[in-house]
């Protein structure tokens, strides 16, 4: 299954070479007019109505937390806030977590609480080894965090 990795949102209603830069950097949302916004409380995230058949890897919506859905997952869990940060491992199919160090920035508003996926690992050692393992065995590691 190919895979797209993009630092927002993509709109559904456009293949990915006519997504434009702004849903890609700052897309959060679906407003009520089934258009894309990046505001935070307008209508629900556009990553579970995304189609497929590619899987959508995203950040940028700590908000939410982890979002696993069948053609999207949402990788933002707030680590510069000091909640975790999180990992997708392909092609094991996995959701590495490790918490935040610190805080390193204030949320403006609340940030859901460190949420996991079923099956996901939290153990630091495993972190460390997914990188090993893309690093030496040429595997894809998307990996989100805004924190300096």
């Amino acid at each position: 299954r190919d895979v797209t990795v993009i630092h927002a949102g993509l709109d559904a209603r456009y293949p990915l070479e006519k997504q434009t830069p702004e849903n890609m950097t700052s897309m959060r949302n679906i407003n009520q007019l089934g258009e894309p916004t990046s505001a935070q409380s307008m209508g629900p995230g556009w990553a579970a109505s995304w189609p497929g058949p590619d899987l959508a890897v995203f950040g940028h919506d700590a908000v939410r937390g982890l979002q696993v859905y069948r053609h999207a997952i949402g990788l933002d869990t707030g680590c510069c806030y000091g909640k975790s940060l999180t990992a997708y491992l392909l092609p094991e199919n996995v959701i590495v977590q490790v918490p935040a160090m610190l805080q390193y920035s204030a949320p403006r508003i609340k940030v859901k609480a460190n949420s996991t996926a079923q099956g996901s690992v939290m153990r630091p050692q495993l972190v460390a080894l997914a990188l090993a393992s893309a690093a030496v065995l040429g595997y894809s590691l998307a990996c989100y965090c805004v924190g300096r």
